[in-house]
């Protein structure tokens, strides 16, 4: 009869030793899966920031060409206006003794 007792009391510490791995073994995997979802989140939220930072970056991309665009407009609009013009007067003149039709002048007449 003491046998029969050792056996089931070894039985039953088998049994809780089991018991005790399995509820072991389920709060690692609990464990695991909160820290897989925290991983995972985090990740979400980096992606939305990044995403959110390229979206700005991109608006002040934008910006910043329009602005150099205008500056570009405005400067082509004032180089015009302030263009200092050459005047060829030799060019002047022989385009308009060609157009006349007449002769160029001669060296000393020769």
């Amino acid at each position: 009869m003491a046998f029969a007792v050792s056996v089931i009391a070894t039985a039953g510490l088998l049994l809780s030793s089991h018991v005790e791995r399995a509820a072991l073994k389920k709060a690692r995997e609990e464990q695991e899966a909160r820290a897989a979802a925290e991983e995972a989140a985090k990740l979400k939220a980096e992606e939305a920031k990044r995403a959110k930072a390229e979206a700005i970056l991109a608006k002040k991309k934008a910006l910043a060409e329009a602005k150099e665009a205008q500056l570009n407009e405005a400067a082509a609009a004032n180089n015009d206006a302030a263009a200092v013009k050459k005047v060829n007067a030799r060019a002047e003149r022989i385009a308009a003794r060609k157009a006349a039709g007449e002769e160029p002048p001669k060296l000393f007449g020769l």
